[in-house]
C-alpha cells in the first residue's frame, strides 16, 4: 500500500520501466513531471467517481444575498469541493453556478467529494488507479511510446470500471454524474497532447 505521493509516482514510473524518484524536488525530468502532474491527476481521478473514502457531509447555511432569480437561496461551495454526491433532503432541487450552490431550501444538507490529499486516507484501489493514471500521463513525455500509452490507457479504463463496481457495492447508489467511460468513447486520444482523457 502506498504511504506517500512519491510511492504512487514510483509505482507509475515502474510501469513505464524508468528509474524511481526520491522526492518531488529531484532535479530530473521524472521528478519535475511527477511534481507537476501528480496533483492534477489526483484531482481529476477524484472527480471521475463518487468515491466512498472521499465523501464528506456538511450542512450549509445560506448567504445573506439571494440569487437574482429562479432560486431563493445561495450557498458557498466548500473550499475543498471536487464534485457533488447528493443533497440529502427529499425533493431538493439545486444547481451549481461557479463557486455557489443555488437552491430553494433554507438549509442545505450536502454530501460531496472533497480534495483528499493524505495518501493514507486513500482506498487501496484508488491508489493503484492513481498510479495507472500517472503512468498514462507520463508515458509519452518519458518514453515516447504510443504502443505503451495505448496499452496503459486500456488497462486504466478496465481498472476504473472494476473499481467503480467495487466502490458501488459499499453503498446504495445515489445520483450519479455522466459516466466517464461512456464519455471517453466519444473522445479521440492523442498521447502527444495529454494523457488521461477527460
Amino acid at each position: 500500500m502506498a504511504t506517500s505521493e512519491v510511492d504512487i509516482c514510483n509505482s507509475a514510473l515502474a510501469k513505464l520501466g524508468v528509474e524511481p524518484i526520491t522526492s518531488f524536488l529531484d532535479n530530473t525530468k521524472r521528478g519535475r513531471l511527477c511534481a507537476l502532474q501528480y496533483p492534477k491527476i489526483r484531482t481529476k481521478i477524484l472527480r471521475m467517481h463518487p468515491w466512498n473514502f472521499a465523501a464528506k457531509q456538511v450542512q450549509l447555511t445560506p448567504l445573506v444575498t439571494p440569487p437574482l432569480f429562479e432560486y431563493s437561496y445561495q450557498y458557498n461551495l466548500p473550499a475543498d469541493f471536487i464534485r457533488t454526491v447528493d443533497a440529502y433532503r427529499p425533493g431538493t432541487r439545486y444547481t451549481i453556478e461557479g463557486k455557489f450552490i443555488l437552491s430553494n431550501d433554507g438549509v442545505m444538507d450536502f454530501t460531496y467529494i472533497y480534495d483528499v490529499k493524505d495518501v493514507n486516507l486513500f482506498d487501496t484501489l484508488f491508489s493503484e488507479l492513481l498510479a495507472l493514471g500517472m503512468a498514462v500521463e507520463l508515458c509519452y513525455p518519458l518514453v515516447q511510446s504510443r504502443e505503451l500509452y495505448t496499452s496503459l490507457l486500456q488497462v486504466f479504463m478496465e481498472e476504473i470500471r472494476l473499481v467503480r463496481t467495487v466502490n458501488a457495492q459499499d453503498t446504495i447508489p445515489k445520483s450519479m454524474e455522466p459516466d466517464y467511460l461512456i464519455n471517453s468513447r466519444r473522445t479521440w486520444f492523442d498521447p502527444t497532447r495529454g494523457g488521461i482523457p477527460y
